[in-house]
């Protein structure tokens, strides 16, 4: 892989530079890398394809509930 060039896993949260949309990765394996998310609006979940270079690596607003959530079941 090339020294600067980042890439994604999938479940990874991701943030469209031309939109905002923050999503998560559904596929990696293409030149466009296939994102997943939920719009409140039509309660539907919604895929897209975006180009690598218009992704950037963004927080995941539900990683730090998970995982409280799951340390707090194993601790009860």
């Amino acid at each position: 892989m090339k020294e600067g060039k980042k890439g994604y896993v999938l479940g990874e949260a991701v943030r469209d530079k031309r939109t905002g949309q923050t999503m998560y990765v559904n596929a990696v394996w293409s030149l466009e890398v296939k994102c997943v998310y939920y719009d409140p609006k039509t309660n539907q979940l919604v895929k897209l394809e975006v180009p690598y270079e218009e992704l950037e690596k963004a927080d995941d607003p539900f990683f730090k509930t998970r995982v409280r959530r799951d340390f707090l079941d194993l601790n009860s």
